[in-house]
């Protein structure tokens, strides 16, 4: 049994660190996931939470007065239990945490308040303002700018609860120490760019003109490292680089499987575990030491010098940066106990689990890697510090030759279909499932096949000639514009050497050019043999058959009449129109059954 990572208790005296100025801090009482629940959970009547527009939030913050709560992700011993099952917490649909906010309501005594347009709107603006970089009033901890980000709501009036003001006055203190709490840490999982603030934030509130009225906002608190706006500016300036550094290298492999596979190493290859940081006092370390084993900055930049090693946070935020950077969706899962974290990435319209901290801590670096991490050993899927009703994402496993093993529909060897564009339902999937399987054609990148894209004239010559299995060819220069050492050079050398396609006037062939569909008829009807098909009554079912040139009737007659090429939904054939990759993949489809 190999060694595994266990946190100790996160004590709340560095809580003290770092309050921002002009506060009156509460002494910290734990959020209560509890008492948030899914419509389904509701019972009784629901108080629709009235959220006021940007323009009378910020007019209720002239003049507030506002009391903070200090936070911070809990640590816990593991006991292996399990609270939930699996399947009440995944789903497989997963696309942020955030997203899921819309979803929760807020047990309020008697009442059960609908507050997640609330809690949408606060993660929105706040996520918009992480998004400015260094000018962000995150970034700068600038109070004003962050109390903007803020909403300001209704609640039920005391009468209503038949409550005393004091029990009153503490469930609104729960409330929106619950209502900020939920929006950071959903926040904190799903924006790898807010790299200085990790489990740690506070909560600020204050009670409008009338009693009911209430306006939070969060305000992310800083460890050490990261305190000042000049120690976050140049820790970002140094981590902007190394990961620019890293994904230009992971973007040298065609797939996201291989990028994975290479962030993956690089993490491990880079770093070694800080037990320093978990051995002794968490709390002390993070407030006299520094808060980077918990930051994607621990992972990325320790083997620069510039941060000291990471924990399993810091491996878990990092990779999750890298992949942000390389278009790949990742987030980050916590444990029960709150004491791991780990990765689950989306690969095309699957996702799976990556542990970087355990495969470098191992003797394995790959044992926990796409592979159904969620609920394994040590890897219990129930943060009791977040939302224990947030769902998850259903995993998969897969191998380096992306087998697929089982996956709800049945067994099926065909390669995972890597693109984010082609989504469920999506005409094409099928189609573009088959061209890839085959290696007839890829993606625009290794996670988008580029569904809406023009196939050009070179990139329709190396899909025939992927079909042809890519027989070698000898460079003649026929085309001045076709030199040696292009990845369609061969293609095209080979395309105009078998008949399948000519250049234009003057020795051109114009690779970049957007190819026609009826130019895609002609050259199809060429590699079929030029067969004779009976003729159809183009006419009678297409609307713009005049626009048909005349060299290419004949091949459009055929295309038609074998069903190689069928028209749109408006009744038209567009055969001046250029073909997109996702109709380009159905008349392959069409050709190779």
């Amino acid at each position: 049994m190999k060694k595994r990572i266990t946190a100790y208790l996160l004590a709340f005296a560095l809580l003290c660190a770092s309050i921002p100025s002009a506060f009156a801090v509460q002494t910290e009482v734990r959020p209560d996931a509890n008492r948030f629940v899914t419509r389904a959970g509701v019972s009784g009547t629901v108080y629709q939470a009235k959220v006021y527009s940007q323009a009378e939030h910020e007019a209720q913050l002239k003049n507030a007065t506002f009391t903070t709560i200090a936070c911070s992700k809990n640590y816990a011993q593991n006991d292996g239990s399990v609270s939930k099952n699996a399947a009440e917490m995944t789903t497989d649909n997963f696309s942020s945490y955030g997203e899921q906010l819309p979803n929760y309501y807020y047990n309020f005594g008697k009442k059960s308040i609908y507050v997640g347009s609330a809690m949408k709107k606060m993660y929105d603006n706040i996520k918009a303002d992480l998004q400015k970089g260094t000018s962000s009033a995150i970034f700068r901890d600038d109070d004003t700018g962050e109390r903007k980000l803020g909403v300001t709501f209704s609640v039920p009036e005391r009468s209503q609860l038949g409550v005393s003001q004091d029990d009153y006055h503490q469930m609104l203190y729960n409330f929106a120490m619950d209502i900020g709490w939920l929006v950071y840490r959903s926040i904190d999982c799903d924006c790898p760019e807010m790299f200085y603030s990790n489990g740690f934030t506070y909560m600020g509130y204050s009670l409008g003109e009338r009693e009911n009225q209430i306006t939070v906002y969060v305000s992310p608190g800083f460890r050490k490292g990261f305190e000042t706006y000049e120690e976050r500016a140049a820790m970002k300036q140094a981590l902007d680089s190394k990961v620019n550094e890293i994904t230009k290298q992971a973007a040298r492999y065609e797939t996201a499987y291989e990028q994975l596979n290479f962030l993956n190493t690089w993490l491990c290859d880079n770093n070694s575990y800080n037990y320093d940081a978990v051995n002794g006092s968490m709390e002390e370390y993070q407030k006299n030491v520094s808060g980077a084993p918990w930051s994607s900055a621990g992972a990325i930049l320790s083997s620069s010098g510039k941060t000291v090693g990471p924990v399993c946070e810091g491996y878990s935020r990092a990779l999750q940066l890298l992949c942000s950077k390389l278009g790949i969706n990742a987030t980050v899962i916590v444990s029960e106990s709150g004491n791991h974290m780990w990765n689950n990435v989306k690969y095309g319209l699957y996702w799976t689990g990556i542990d970087v901290t355990w495969n470098d801590t191992g003797s394995d670096r790959t044992e926990y890697f796409c592979t159904t991490v969620n609920n394994m050993d040590g890897h219990v899927v129930d943060d009791v510090d977040f939302v224990d009703r947030m769902q998850y994402p259903s995993l998969i496993a897969f191998s380096a030759n992306d087998t697929l093993p089982q996956y709800k529909t049945g067994v099926t060897k065909e390669k995972i279909l890597p693109y984010y564009d082609v989504y469920a339902g999506f005409w094409g999937t099928s189609q573009i499932h088959n061209v890839y399987n085959k290696g007839y054609m890829a993606g625009m990148t290794c996670v988008n096949f580029g569904i809406h894209g023009k196939v050009t004239r070179a990139q329709f010559a190396q899909i025939l000639y992927n079909i042809a299995g890519r027989p070698a060819v000898t460079y003649t220069g026929q085309f001045s514009d076709v030199p040696q050492n292009q990845w369609y050079t061969a293609a095209v050398t080979w395309a105009a050497e078998t008949g399948l396609v000519n250049g234009y006037p003057g020795g051109k062939f114009g690779p970049n050019d957007p190819i026609k569909r009826e130019d895609i008829a002609v050259i199809l009807f060429h590699r079929a043999g030029s067969p004779s098909a009976e003729q159809q009554d183009l006419e009678g079912r297409f609307t713009d058959t005049n626009q048909i040139d005349e060299y290419a009737w004949e091949a459009v007659n055929w295309a038609v009449a074998s069903g190689v090429i069928s028209g749109n939904a408006n009744g038209t054939l567009d055969p001046r129109g250029n073909a997109t990759r996702a109709q380009s993949a159905v008349i392959i489809t069409n050709i190779t059954k």
